[in-house]
């Protein structure tokens, strides 16, 4: 290639990676009820609560608690666009869009950050590419997640703190701001904390006390208001379904203190064994279990080398990796969500392994290895739009259960898909199975899952229990038995749906 047409390459190898990104993200928008996932309804109707003037807090629910399961970051995110679109349907339209141009920020920060590994023009495309083109990240992209802003608030910050890092001289200011910038990536996502941490320990190590001191207060600045007002409104949520809309703090404390030591530790071997997801875009689920194992030690090997190779050049980056990666490990949930925002700093460390190696290099053969399986397995995956099986597989169970509400006389409605059912029509809804804790480590009890819908109905005492799901049938059924029944069946849907009647 002669030097001109290298730099023209150079030049625009970015500006199409960003088209190529944006173009990918728009086709990710998902078509689909908001709210199948719980928590994209929830920043919906949180979003819209902030819009309206009514403060942070859960219209959908009895007595319109405080939001203290999310903080606020996405969901004022949202509220800005809302604020100016009063038709629902076109509010979100509009609202679908935020993720995609997001993803095209996050895919300029990335490119910005690779810097910090000696990574040409092109080849910083190429990873900015890769990492916002991968499926789960388009499926984040598609639906109302916070992952996506996380992603691209997350890289921007960090490459900052990663500049004031290496610099020797004090910058009070600047470090405070940082700290505040820190402070807001937490807000966007809890798990974010590791960030400010990690800043604030590099600071620290460097001796650049009145630095760190300052980073600290920055962050605290944001932090503690909130950490104030969720503890203040959290027993506004009632505990049967503090999975769902309570705050984290007390959801994790009375999980910890209910299964002690032992509950820590099978929450830890479960997040460890779930961790090979990472793996996914790599076509694990295609291949046999050997193999399997034979993509995650090569990945693990390229990881160690690229470590190596640029701690010295992105030291909080990796801090803050090890201090994510730790509170997911605890985080009594499934790890695969949180994942996803350290992947672009995998496909990094990935193309910063093979700089300035010949290709017959074993670390360049693996990563050679490792970028065909991406590859193969996307050629499967983009036409088919794989990352869309969750959704087509819930999307009707929420129309459906959105069918059943719409047809009963009014009250309030205990459901499976609740934030589908007010966003579609504008009816009061709790849940009928929110998650708990203990689901990490074990599936709950028939028992279980009765008390619990039990606890609710004595709380909220809704008119109706619809059910759609096998297991919220069983426990709303068991409520019809006994000498005092809580429930009696209205009726029954032939696709699938069952109406229960309150008698309490």
């Amino acid at each position: 290639m002669s030097d001109a047409a290298r730099a023209r390459l150079e030049r625009w190898a970015l500006p199409i990676a960003l088209g190529v990104v944006a173009l990918a993200g728009i086709l990710a928008i998902a078509d689909v009820p908001p709210g199948i996932f719980q928590d994209d309804g929830h920043y919906l109707i949180l979003a819209r609560s902030l819009a309206a003037g009514a403060g942070y807090s859960y219209q959908n629910l009895p007595g319109a608690p405080g939001g203290t399961h999310f903080p606020p970051g996405y969901p004022a995110l949202l509220a800005l666009v809302a604020a100016f679109i009063e038709a629902p349907r076109t509010q979100l339209a509009v609202m679908q869009f935020v993720n995609p141009l997001s993803l095209v920020l996050a895919a300029w920060a990335i490119a910005r950050f690779a810097k910090r590994a000696e990574l040409e023009a092109t080849p910083r495309a190429l990873v900015a590419l890769i990492a916002c083109t991968t499926a789960p990240i388009l499926f984040l992209t598609g639906i109302l997640f916070s992952e996506i802003v996380f992603i691209a608030a997350l890289y921007v910050v960090l490459d900052a703190m990663e500049g004031q890092v290496q610099r020797s001289a004090r910058a009070i200011a600047l470090c405070a701001l940082l700290g505040v910038a820190g402070g807001a990536v937490t807000l966007v996502r809890t798990l974010g904390v590791a960030l400010p941490i990690a800043f604030i320990l590099h600071l620290a190590a460097r001796r650049r006390w009145a630095d760190a001191a300052a980073a600290a207060g920055g962050a605290a600045l944001l932090l503690v208001p909130w950490l104030l007002w969720s503890t203040m409104h959290a027993p506004e949520v009632a505990p049967s379904i503090a999975g769902a809309y309570g705050s984290y703090g007390t959801w994790l404390t009375d999980a910890w203190q209910a299964g002690g030591s032992g509950f820590v530790l099978a929450t830890l071997r479960a997040n460890a064994r779930d961790l090979s997801i990472v793996l996914v875009p790599l076509g694990s689920a295609f291949v046999p279990g050997p193999m399997t194992l034979v993509l995650g030690l090569l990945l693990l090997a390229v990881l160690e080398a690229a470590v190596v190779r640029v701690r010295a050049r992105m030291p909080v980056a990796l801090t803050f990796a090890v201090g994510y990666l730790g509170l997911v490990l605890l985080w009594p949930f499934a790890p695969d969500r949180f994942l996803w925002p350290l992947w672009p700093l995998v496909v990094l460390l990935v193309a910063s392994v093979t700089n300035g190696r010949r290709w017959r290099d074993p670390l360049a053969i693996a990563v050679i290895i490792l970028s065909v399986c991406w590859l193969g397995w996307h050629a499967w995956a983009w036409p088919r739009r794989a990352w869309e099986a969750q959704e087509r597989e819930a999307a009707p169970k929420a129309r459906l259960a959105v069918e059943v509400a719409s047809s009963l006389p009014p009250g309030l409605i205990a459901t499976d898909y609740d934030a589908v059912v007010h966003l579609a029509t504008g009816r009061t809804a709790i849940p009928v199975q929110p998650l708990t804790a203990v689901e990490r480590v074990r599936p709950r009890t028939p028992a279980e899952r009765m008390a619990q819908l039990r606890a609710s109905m004595a709380h909220y005492h809704p008119a109706w229990v619809v059910v759609v799901d096998r297991e919220s049938y069983d426990a709303a059924d068991a409520l019809t038995r006994g000498e005092a029944p809580w429930l009696v069946r209205e009726r029954v849907w032939p696709a699938g749906a069952v109406a229960f009647r309150a008698l309490r």
